[in-house]
């Protein structure tokens, strides 16, 4: 079963609360979650929860309502099950800095939000030799900083094409 890291984009994409999604993209993310809730898809969060407080923060648990609640319960109700989720120790140094976040000045920029995943992904490879890819809707940074994070082998998963720059 694959492991993946789910930004917060994408259940939030899937419930239509994203304007620069089109419906495609939308559908898309309603079928990933939909294998995530299947059970097809592992998801790779943290430890101490750091995944979980951004999902809680923006999303309200809902069984019954839209995918990004639903969504968030699934986390509730499952992120001690080993089938459903794997959780990864996210390190940090005296600075409160990631340790596992690569140490490149070409990423000074990258958006500090999201660098836990980026952690998350270097830090589950590390514990079990094989990849997590970060899994994103729209949000324009990832491409911006694809590049650079695919030279410290993170991997990425675009599930929305990129609209052209006007």
């Amino acid at each position: 079963m694959p492991h993946k890291i789910i930004d917060t984009n994408v259940p939030l994409t899937a419930a239509g609360d994203n304007d620069a999604a089109d419906e495609a993209c939308q559908r898309t993310c309603v079928q990933t979650l939909n294998r995530i809730f299947k059970g097809d898809i592992a998801v790779v969060i943290d430890e101490d929860n750091e995944a979980y407080k951004e999902y809680r923060n923006n999303m309200y648990p809902d069984p019954k309502g839209g995918l990004a609640g639903q969504f968030l319960m699934y986390l509730i109700n499952h992120r001690h099950d080993p089938t459903r989720f794997c959780r990864v120790k996210l390190r940090k140094n005296v600075d409160g800095q990631y340790e596992d976040y690569p140490d490149d000045e070409a990423l000074l920029a990258f958006d500090k939000s999201d660098r836990k995943w980026v952690a998350m992904a270097l830090r589950f490879k590390k514990d079990t030799q094989k990849d997590a890819p970060i899994v994103n809707a729209a949000d324009r940074d990832w491409r911006l900083f694809q590049s650079q994070l695919e030279k410290w082998d993170v991997q990425l998963e675009f599930l929305c094409r990129a609209k052209p720059c006007l």
